[in-house]
């Protein structure tokens, strides 16, 4: 019993603490422990940061970034079938420009999603680009880096501009 109470002490302590340090918010404690001030967050509409989940067999990674009426998608990975998911995700926030499109490296968990597959439509099929940055040199060469390397120039033929990181870091 005295396991039990001390236990729930210890809850209730680490609630209170939580709750003052604004990491949880715990209405009913409002009107006896205010929470800290946050003077120094910036707190706007304007920014929103989105962290796409992919799968747990073939995970990858995919953050849109929505900044006011400016998108920034950094990478769109997995599998090509995880297009079907970030597509019509993109579409729920885009308007069906991405400003920018950032590709980290070329590995499948980066690229796949922008390739997609025969029966679903990529990132790049399914999006006009302003403008894509991507890794300066790789050593890759498979079908899905090829792929991505035609639909990545289809995309500049169409008048997107194109960087690699290493030039946007020397100029």
């Amino acid at each position: 019993a005295t396991f039990i109470v001390v236990l729930l002490v210890v809850a209730i302590v680490g609630c209170c603490v939580l709750h003052i340090k604004r990491v949880i918010h715990l209405p009913f404690l409002d009107g006896i422990i205010p929470q800290e001030s946050v003077q120094d967050d910036i707190i706007t509409d304007e920014l929103s940061i989105h962290f796409l989940e992919l799968g747990s067999s073939a995970p990858g990674d995919c953050t849109l970034i929505k900044t006011g009426d400016v998108e920034v998608l950094i990478d769109a990975g997995s599998t090509g079938d995880s297009a079907s998911t970030i597509v019509p995700y993109i579409q729920s926030y885009c308007t069906g420009v991405l400003d920018y499109v950032i590709v980290t490296h070329a590995d499948a968990d980066h690229i796949a999603a922008f390739v997609g597959t025969e029966e679903v439509d990529g990132v790049f099929e399914s999006f006009e680009c302003g403008t894509i940055i991507d890794f300066p040199k790789t050593t890759k060469n498979s079908d899905l880096y090829n792929d991505y390397v035609a639909l990545r120039d289809a995309e500049v033929s169409a008048g997107a501009k194109h960087f690699t990181a290493l030039q946007c870091w020397n100029n």
